[in-house]
């Protein structure tokens, strides 16, 4: 039975703590080793960590403790000391259904990268199912226009590194870590663009495996700073990575669009942030802007008309790109 290493940074989720790590130890899996990654937390979660420990002797449980560097420095530490075949991300404030990594598991032979269905969990106790139903398995050839849209923009399937298993071999040969969180926005976007430009064999599970809590003090919740010059950094990063990857670098700048007005609302707030954002990124990007017909093969004509105008509008008018953003988000919210 192959060993499955489950990376756990924590910084400050005591109230979640023993929730998630429940979670990992009820898997109906058995061979699991858990990394555990206190980054610095002050609110008591290390006394929490060393006592469930001493609580569960029989699980495979490695316990670290660093000072705070973020959640990337604690995935990559913890990186250091897998023992397993595969590795899979899980935030402390998450948690595992039961049978999710036997259910990954099962579609693992032959594929380098497992992705599950996940749950978002809502303060209010509502949930959401995020079902990948549509998608179907990658054989390691180049992404389709229509595959990259519903990976990295449409459903943005593939940012998040918390509901996928990943063949341990496959990501350390790629010599791709998680990038400081404080120079890039969106650690795990930026990993998996890395990941999946080389070209990996991908298949989907279509079951639940994940739950994703949306708490109010989440990472997710928090006002991000400097958010325009962070993504600009991740976008140029990743194009000095890819440089024949002009879509990723497009798509990826859409992304920004839409999370930046999400983010400030205002437009004076919006237009300072677009426009740092188009100042920060590398002159030689700027030119990909008039490619943006050339990745659209394939897509309906609705999905190819939003991401156009998400790249034409940020080239050519700010004004009118907060515009048709904030229409997006009314249309979002009465949904």
């Amino acid at each position: 039975m192959n060993k499955i290493s489950i990376i756990i940074p924590v910084y400050n989720t005591s109230l979640y703590l023993k929730r998630c790590l429940d979670s990992v130890k009820e898997q109906s899996y058995d061979n699991i080793q858990i990394i555990v990654v206190n980054d610095g937390s002050t609110d008591g979660s290390q006394n929490i960590l060393e006592e469930y420990k001493k609580n569960n002797k029989e699980l495979d449980l490695t316990l670290l403790q660093k000072t705070n560097g973020g959640l990337s420095s604690a995935r990559n530490y913890g990186m250091t000391f897998v023992k397993g075949d595969y590795v899979f991300f899980l935030d402390s404030d998450d948690y595992l259904l039961h049978d999710a990594i036997e259910n990954l598991m099962g579609e693992r032979q032959g594929n380098d990268i497992v992705i599950g269905n996940f749950t978002y969990l809502y303060a209010d106790g509502s949930e959401k199912n995020i079902d990948f139903s549509e998608c179907r398995d990658l054989n390691g050839s180049k992404l389709t226009d229509k595959q990259f849209y519903d990976l990295f923009y449409g459903s943005r399937y593939a940012i998040s590194a918390c509901n996928k298993l990943y063949d341990y071999e496959f990501i350390r040969k790629s010599n791709v870590e998680f990038q400081k969180n404080s120079e890039i926005y969106a650690e795990d976007l930026l990993f998996n663009l890395k990941q999946f430009s080389r070209l990996p064999r991908v298949a989907f599970v279509h079951k639940q495996t994940y739950v994703y809590c949306q708490n109010d003090d989440s990472i997710t919740h928090t006002y991000k700073k400097e958010l325009a010059l962070r993504f600009a950094t991740l976008i140029n990063d990743y194009a000095n990575y890819n440089e024949e990857d002009h879509r990723g670098v497009l798509y990826t700048i859409a992304n920004a669009t839409n999370t930046i007005v999400a983010q400030e609302r205002t437009y004076e707030e919006s237009k300072r942030a677009l426009n740092l954002l188009k100042s920060k990124l590398n002159k030689k990007i700027v030119h990909y802007f008039k490619e943006i017909n050339q990745y659209t093969k394939g897509l309906p004509k609705s999905r190819k008309i939003d991401y156009v105008l998400d790249i034409f509008l940020l080239d050519k008018s700010i004004v009118m790109l907060y515009i048709y953003q904030q229409i997006k988000r009314k249309i979002r919210e009465n949904e």
